[in-house]
C-alpha cells in the first residue's frame, strides 16, 4: 500500500510539473502574441516631411542594405532579399525634447518635428555616391571615424533606421553613422527566416566594410551589432 501511495504521489508531482510548464509556455506565448500585435511604425514614418524645417538638430544616416527596394521609392525597402546591395541617405531631425535612449516615433502620416524624429530628406544613392559622401563626411569630422550598426531579429527597415539615428544623436563619439540593414521579416514568429536572411547578408556586410575601410579619409571603423545582427 505504501509503494502504491508513493507511486501515486510521484505521479501527481510529475503532473503538477507538466501543468506548470504548460502554463509557463502559454504565458510566454501570450506575451509574444501581444508584442506582435502592438502598434509598430509603418513605412509612412520615413516619408520626407513636406515642409522646410530650419534650425533643427539633424542626423544624416547612410544606408547599405540587402533588402529589396520598395516599388515606390518613398517606402524605402521591403523585408525581401536582394542579391545586389542598395544604398541611400536619410536626413533625420531630432526633436528638442528628445530623451536619450528613446525614439520619439511619428505614428501619424504627418509628424511634428518639434515632438518626433522626422525624416527630412531621403536620397537614393549609387555605390560610388555612397562611398563619396562617406569619404567627404569623414574628412569633415576631422577624425575619420565611421560606425556601422547591424540591427537584430524582428526589426523593420524604419525601426533600424530610426534606431541608428537615435544612437548617432545620443553618442558622444563623432563619426559617420552607417546602417547595414538585412531583410528581417519584422515578425516575432519568423525567427528561422530571419536567421537565414542574416546569414544570406554576410557577404553584403563584408563588401560594405571593405568599401568603407578602403576610403583614405576613413581611419577607423567601429562595427556594432544587436541580437542576430551580431552573429
Amino acid at each position: 500500500m505504501q509503494i502504491a501511495k508513493n507511486t501515486l504521489e510521484n505521479g501527481i508531482d510529475r503532473f503538477s510539473v507538466r501543468v506548470g510548464a504548460v502554463r509557463l509556455a502559454l504565458a510566454c506565448l501570450a506575451m509574444l502574441l501581444l508584442s506582435a500585435c502592438s502598434a509598430r511604425p509603418g513605412p509612412e514614418t520615413i516619408y520626407p516631411y513636406p515642409e522646410n524645417v530650419e534650425d533643427k538638430r539633424t542626423v544624416t544616416v547612410y544606408v547599405a542594405t540587402t533588402r529589396e527596394r520598395a516599388e515606390e521609392a518613398i517606402d524605402g525597402f521591403t523585408p525581401e532579399r536582394e542579391d545586389e546591395l542598395s544604398y541611400a541617405e536619410f536626413v533625420i531631425s531630432i526633436p528638442p525634447g528628445h530623451d536619450p535612449g528613446e525614439i520619439e516615433w511619428p505614428y501619424s502620416r504627418i509628424p511634428r518635428p518639434d515632438e518626433h524624429f522626422t525624416v527630412l530628406k531621403h536620397t537614393v544613392l549609387s555605390q560610388s555616391a555612397f562611398d563619396a559622401r562617406i569619404a567627404k563626411r569623414a574628412r569633415e569630422t576631422g577624425k575619420g571615424n565611421a560606425g556601422v550598426f547591424v540591427h537584430g531579429f524582428n526589426v523593420s527597415f524604419q525601426e533600424a533606421l530610426f534606431r541608428m539615428a537615435q544612437l548617432a544623436a545620443d553618442s558622444s563619439v563623432s563619426g559617420v553613422p552607417i546602417l547595414f540593414s538585412w531583410p528581417s521579416q519584422a515578425r516575432i514568429l519568423d525567427y528561422a527566416t530571419d536567421k537565414e536572411s542574416a546569414t544570406f547578408s554576410r557577404d553584403g556586410l563584408t563588401d560594405v566594410l571593405e568599401q568603407v575601410t578602403a576610403l583614405s579619409s576613413v581611419r577607423s571603423v567601429l562595427v556594432f551589432g544587436h541580437s542576430m545582427g551580431a552573429g
